[in-house]
This record gives structure tokens, C-alpha cells and sequence, in this order.
């Protein structure tokens, strides 16, 4: 990946706001974003595991690797993508102890994969430069454990929320029949990581050249740790 940075393009972005949205092309909207002096992907790991050593022990400070004096309206800066699940007990600012910017962060039930999700992604490493990836699963996921349920009993539930469990029960098929809903957990999120890297082309090149990488880790509601695998 080429990671030198990109510079926020003032007057495309001041041409986008007045054009009509449906006309908008994705070099018009990828210039809207402002994106940090790179990182390694150990680096950015790195800071993730430093911040949750501070959520976990009190010590937060709401940590900002933004470059100093900078604004949000001046762009964006994170060094690490998120995708998470949309519980509202896991918040992966908090969970990191970093302050907004620093994050990119992707929400959706039982962190699956989809188009949408793709895109997102893609977007974070393509035009923002962000080094890491991370798919983060979290204990007592209540779309992992519809699809738990689901595979016990041999009944989808209506509508899209079927959608959603068929998504998950690849990852949880082939476990043994007394796993645990940790267990679960841990396997839809190596399959959603996985997903990733199958699927984007895009992201594939750049962990191909080591400049992205993605990893897969479990936050425990109680303990507060995130544990990557």
C-alpha cells in the first residue's frame, strides 16, 4: 500500500457540498477525509492493547493520537478499524480508552460480514490509510446466541433477522455440540476476519504487502479485556 498521505482537497470538498448527493463520485467523497502520518500495524496493535490496559485498570485518560492542535472538522485521523458488533454495552472508544478520531469504527449486529460492511472497510484502508484491522466479537452476543439456538433447534427466525443468523451459522456448525457461547463467539469472529480477506480484493492486496493486517479478538463484558488472538 502507498502510505503516504493524503491531503484534504478544500475545493473538491466545497464543490460536493453543493452538488446533489446522487452525483456525488467516490473520489469527490474520499476527498472529504484527512488521514494521519502512517503506523505499522504492530504500532497501531500496540496502542489498542495499551488502551485497554488502562480501561481495565481505571486509568483512563481518553488517549488521542490525532496530531496536535488538529480539529475534527479538519478531517479525520485513526490508525485502527473497528468492526464491532452493535451491542450497546460494547463501545470500542471506551473499550480502547481513546478519544473520537482515533478509531474507525464499524457497527453491526453479531459483527458479520456484508457488502456494505466490505465497503466500509475498504473506504478506511483505501482512503484513510488505516494499518489494522480488527474483528471484535464480545462475551454473551445475543446474535451469536440466536444463531446458537438455531442451530439446536433447526428454526431460522423471520425475517432479516434470519438473515443475520444464517450469516453466523457457518462459524458455529462445525464446533462440537456442547461448545460454549464463548466459543461461539470466537469462531464467528475468525470467520468474519477471514470474510475480509477472501472477500476484498482491495484488502487483500495490502495485507499481501504487509501494510494492512487484520486481526480477530473477544471482549469480555465483565473482565473488560479484550483478548486477541
Amino acid at each position: 500500500m502507498n502510505i503516504s498521505r493524503r491531503s484534504m482537497m478544500i475545493g473538491a470538498v466545497g464543490a460536493a457540498i453543493t452538488m446533489p448527493a446522487l452525483v456525488l463520485s467516490s473520489t469527490a467523497f474520499a476527498t472529504t477525509e484527512v488521514s494521519a502520518d502512517a503506523v505499522s500495524p504492530q504500532t497501531a496493535l500496540q496502542r489498542l492493547r495499551l488502551g485497554n490496559q488502562r480501561y481495565r485498570s481505571g486509568d483512563t485518560i481518553k488517549k488521542s493520537y490525532s496530531p496536535p492542535g488538529s480539529k475534527y472538522v479538519q478531517g479525520q485521523w485513526p490508525f485502527a478499524t473497528v468492526l464491532s458488533c452493535s451491542d450497546s454495552r460494547v463501545d470500542p472508544e471506551d473499550v480502547f480508552d481513546l478519544s473520537p478520531g482515533n478509531l474507525f469504527v464499524v457497527r453491526v449486529a453479531g459483527n458479520v460480514v456484508d457488502n456494505d460492511v466490505l465497503g466500509s472497510l475498504e473506504y478506511s484502508v483505501e482512503h484513510l490509510n488505516v494499518p489494522l484491522i480488527v474483528v471484535l466479537g464480545h462475551s454473551m452476543c445475543g446474535a451469536v446466541a440466536a444463531a446458537d439456538e438455531s442451530l439446536k433447534s433447526g428454526v431460522i427466525p423471520a425475517q432479516y433477522i434470519g438473515d443475520l443468523v444464517e450469516k453466523i451459522l457457518p462459524a458455529i456448525r462445525p464446533l462440537p455440540t456442547d461448545h460454549s457461547l464463548a466459543t461461539a463467539v470466537a469462531a464467528n469472529a475468525q470467520q468474519s476476519a477471514r470474510q475480509v480477506q477472501a472477500r476484498s480484493a482491495v484488502i487483500a492486496k495490502h495485507t499481501s504487502d504487509g501494510s494492512v493486517m487484520i486481526t480477530q479478538a473477544t471482549y469480555g463484558l465483565g473482565s473488560r479485556r479484550v483478548a486477541f488472538f
